[in-house]
C-alpha cells in the first residue's frame, strides 16, 4: 500500500461514523473529493494528496491526535494537516467571527501547498451548500472571500476558480 492509499484508508476509518450536513452522505466523501482535486493539480505532490485526505481529521475526529498522524505519515504531512486545521475550534475561541479571523491569519503565512489544498477545500464546500439556510450560505461566502484575500496568492488559477464559485453561489442568493 502506498502512502496515498494509506491516507485514504486512514481518512475513511477516521470519519467512518460521520456524515455531511445533509445527514446522509458519508463525511469522507468530502476529503476524497478535495484529494482528487489536488491529484489533478499539475504541481501536486504525494504529501499534498495525503494532507487533502486528512485535512479535517484533527479538527473533527477527537480520537485522532497530531501524534497519531505524525507516527503514520511523518513530519511534512503532519505539518500540512496541522496548518489546515481550524485550531481556533480546538482552542475554544468564540464568537465565530473571531475564530474565522484567527484561522485566516494562521493560513496567510502557510506554505503554498497548504493554501492550494485549502482553496480546493473551499471550492468543494461551496459546491455542496444545498442543504444550508441562505443566511449561513451568505456568511460562508463572505468568509470565503476574506479567506481568498489571504491565500489566493498561492495559485492564480485556483484562486480564480474559487472566486468564480463564490460569485456563482452569491448569484443564487
Amino acid at each position: 500500500m502506498n502512502i496515498k492509499e494509506k491516507a485514504l484508508e486512514f481518512c475513511k476509518n477516521a470519519h467512518k461514523n460521520q456524515t455531511r450536513k445533509d445527514g446522509n452522505t458519508p463525511y469522507y466523501t468530502h476529503p476524497i473529493r478535495v484529494a482528487e482535486k489536488v491529484m489533478n493539480y499539475s504541481n501536486s505532490t504525494d504529501e499534498m494528496v495525503c494532507a487533502a485526505y486528512l485535512h479535517d481529521v484533527l479538527e473533527d475526529c477527537k480520537h485522532i491526535s497530531k501524534e497519531d498522524i505524525q507516527k503514520e505519515f511523518g513530519d511534512l504531512i503532519t505539518y500540512y494537516i496541522y496548518k489546515l486545521t481550524n485550531i481556533s475550534k480546538l482552542l475554544g475561541i468564540y464568537p465565530r467571527k473571531a475564530r474565522k479571523e484567527y484561522d485566516r491569519n494562521r493560513l496567510s503565512d502557510a506554505p503554498k501547498e497548504v493554501k492550494i489544498i485549502k482553496m480546493f477545500d473551499r471550492i468543494d464546500n461551496l459546491s455542496d451548500m444545498n442543504c444550508f439556510e441562505k443566511g449561513f450560505v451568505r456568511l460562508y461566502i463572505e468568509e470565503s472571500e476574506l479567506l481568498l484575500e489571504k491565500i489566493g496568492n498561492a495559485d492564480e488559477n485556483i484562486a480564480k476558480e474559487l472566486k468564480d464559485i463564490i460569485l456563482k453561489e452569491k448569484s443564487k442568493l
